[in-house]
């Protein structure tokens, strides 16, 4: 008889908040002050097109920049506010 695969709790899996620190700290040292939707997007893990309809929804980055039709900027700080956010699991 096969055992069944106990179903896995919501922390399990989930960075810490000293590993989150030390995430965002690293990132906060390295990135550049203004990134691309493209650049942002690898930071964070998602496609440019995830992060452009995250945006459209109006739960994206704060203080992006819209400079003509296509070129979309994102400052640090915002962004990596935005990720901590969602790491700690307080924004969806």
């Amino acid at each position: 008889m096969k055992k069944r695969k106990s179903a896995t709790t919501e922390t399990e899996g989930c960075a810490s908040d000293a590993q989150i620190k030390l995430l965002i700290d690293t990132l906060d040292r390295t990135l550049k002050d203004l990134l691309t939707r493209k650049e942002a997007a690898k930071v964070i893990g998602i496609s440019p097109r995830t992060l452009a309809n995250i945006d459209s929804k109006g739960r994206g980055i704060e203080n992006r920049l819209r400079l003509g039709k296509k070129l979309v900027l994102y400052e640090k700080t915002p962004l990596l506010i935005w990720l901590e956010k969602r790491l700690k699991g307080l924004e969806v």
